[in-house]
């Protein structure tokens, strides 16, 4: 019997899976999540994460998610919040004026590309 397909990439034995726990004949599998760089990467250090239990991770987020939800008052202070730090950050003139730079920097390139080819 499969559980609720999870959202996150676990892994069970280097194949990703989405069952949180699958029976099988010889009982249920457990799935962790795993950092996603190469095997190579995780052996020489640069991964320092270890694997979590599934049911850990997709627990804790479940009960974020549900606390959240029971307060409505807290979303829409989120909200708001969100709302009101994206109304301060517009400036479509501003946007403008480093987009047509972006676009000249751009054309320059290319014509300096351009030429460095047809020499």
């Amino acid at each position: 019997m499969d559980r609720a397909v999870s959202t996150l990439s676990p892994q069970t034995n280097g194949a990703i899976a989405g069952p949180t726990e699958v029976l099988t004949p010889c009982g249920p599998v457990r799935i962790h999540y795993v950092c996603m760089r190469s095997p190579a990467a995780r052996k020489v250090g640069e991964c320092a994460q270890r694997c979590v239990r599934a049911t850990r991770v997709e627990d804790a987020v479940w009960c974020f998610i549900s606390e959240l939800l029971k307060d409505p008052d807290r979303i829409r202070a989120g909200i708001e919040e969100l709302v009101e730090r994206e109304a301060g950050r517009s400036d479509p003139d501003g946007e403008a004026r480093l987009w047509e730079a972006r676009i000249a920097e751009c054309s320059r390139l290319r014509s300096a590309y351009q030429h460095q080819q047809g020499s």
